[in-house]
């Protein structure tokens, strides 16, 4: 319990703190893997997804020295730290498992981004919360994660650079057998629903879980709020 709650106040107090040690950790990966997932652009580097990684161009040998020094400085930040970026990984695998077993397993699979009007974003969170939950109960299987937009720069898919609105919606992976269920795909009162229909295929799998995994840094942030991924208990077991 004390790990977990000094884990909590170096979440919300010093997250940006943490997202560096994440993303110089992440780098470090890359350049081990050499698989040129990094990109340059205008001085900053960016990962394959068009997220910004880091606002300047760094070399190995930086980051090499900051991990080693945050360790050699901050001993206990960096073994809470290095825990949670543990923990992230795992829960990576389990995203990337439950995707594959909702694209795999059922016929009718679609990415479905809720988002909220004025009077939707107007009601509280808790009120907001129940109604993503009655939108989910009419599907057999989900996967679903809050998202606040992004207020950093972003590398849209025209290859643009931009910048978020930190808005709240909804990211869900919903699985269905019975084609007459789709009717309630559309069933969302409060806001917009974008619906794209999922191909079943390598490719589409590692696409959607890369996106998921991303929402995941959000409750690396949120969790101190109960904003966990939702899952429905179909996924209890996979």
């Amino acid at each position: 319990m004390k790990d977990f709650k000094e884990k909590v106040k170096i979440v919300e107090e010093e997250f940006d703190e943490f997202r560096t040690f994440i993303n110089m950790w992440n780098i470090r990966n890359a350049y081990f893997r050499n698989s040129n997932k990094l990109i340059e652009i205008d001085g900053k580097m960016f990962d394959n997804d068009g997220k910004l990684v880091f606002d300047k161009i760094i070399s190995f040998e930086y980051v090499v020295s900051y991990i080693d020094d945050f360790q050699k400085n901050e001993p206990n930040k960096y073994r809470i730290y290095n825990n949670m970026r543990i923990s992230y990984i795992r829960k990576r695998s389990r995203v990337f498992d439950r995707n594959s077993y909702i694209l795999e397993n059922y016929k009718f699979v679609y990415f479905v981004t809720l988002t909220f009007n004025d009077y939707g974003i107007n009601l509280c969170f808790r009120t907001r919360r129940k109604w993503i939950y009655r939108y989910l109960s009419h599907f057999p299987v989900y996967i679903c994660n809050i998202d606040y937009g992004d207020s950093d720069e972003y590398i849209d898919n025209k290859g643009n650079l931009r910048i978020g609105t930190h808005r709240e919606h909804y990211h869900c992976l919903i699985g269905l057998n019975d084609p007459n269920k789709c009717y309630f795909l559309y069933e969302w009162n409060l806001g917009f629903s974008y619906i794209e229909k999922c191909k079943v295929s390598e490719d589409d799998k590692v696409r959607l879980s890369k996106y998921i995994i991303k929402l995941t840094n959000h409750n690396i942030k949120l969790s101190t709020k109960g904003n966990n991924i939702i899952y429905s208990k179909t996924l209890k077991g996979v």
